[in-house]
């Protein structure tokens, strides 16, 4: 990712951290289960929005493992 103006989480993390990996990307079947589990174990959505035929979730995960886990829900035209 490159902030190319305002302010966002990347560039927030930049300011921090420098350049270098921000978030993970895992994808999911099910986004409303996942962010449910994630949520049961303790981190919570930083993050959301949705495309159509995509929807994402960044996580506070970064201080737990080092970097943001995003959840990543794709839909085709035709179905799951």
């Amino acid at each position: 990712m490159q902030p190319l103006y305002g302010e966002t989480i990347y560039e927030e993390f930049t300011r921090r951290k420098g350049y270098g990996l921000h978030h993970l990307g895992v994808k999911t079947e099910d986004m409303e289960q996942s962010v449910e589990e994630m949520e049961d174990k303790g981190f919570k959505v930083i993050q959301s929005g949705n495309r159509p035929g995509v929807r994402w979730a960044y996580l506070s995960t970064e201080n737990k493992v080092g970097a943001v886990f995003e959840l990543i829900e794709k839909k085709t035209p035709l179905g799951p």
